[in-house]
């Protein structure tokens, strides 16, 4: 039996637990701290998108909450309190810890991360990432609203 519109079953809860839960051991297992980080942004992400200039080095940080996958080269959104910037990483650009951290990353988690400022060919606000640093890891998804 489906489970009526906007619920989840338990089963289903229960499996996305489990995976998140494999991710921080897979964290853990590149010898990152999944709850430990430390990280101050230069800017909130709104003066950030304001003051724009292609090429200037950043460090962010906020929410995940997109990320998209396109082969080696991925895409990520994170949120302040502010507002949200675009994360560009691609394999082989970044050590690969870096990009394995990536991988294990989901929405919801607080990341930091430190790169240069560029403009997307769609006219799209982003940084292209140099490292990442996690800040603390969701293990339940986000609510919908």
């Amino acid at each position: 039996m489906l489970a009526p519109f906007g619920e989840i079953r338990v089963e289903e809860t229960h499996e996305l637990l489990k995976e998140r839960l494999k991710k921080v051991e897979r964290i853990r297992a590149l010898g990152i701290d999944p709850y430990g980080g430390a990280f101050s942004g230069s800017r909130s992400l709104r003066e950030i998108r304001k003051e724009f200039k292609e090429g200037e080095s950043v460090r962010v940080c906020g929410r995940i909450t997109a990320l998209r996958f396109h082969g080696r080269s991925s895409f990520f959104d994170i949120r302040d309190a502010s507002d949200h910037i675009q994360i560009y990483i691609k394999e082989g650009e970044v050590p690969p810890p870096t990009y394995e951290l990536f991988e294990a990353l989901d929405i919801g988690d607080f990341i930091g991360v430190e790169g240069k400022l560029f403009m997307t060919k769609t006219g799209e606000a982003s940084v292209k990432a140099a490292s990442l640093t996690l800040l603390a890891k969701a293990l339940r998804t986000l609510p919908e609203k």
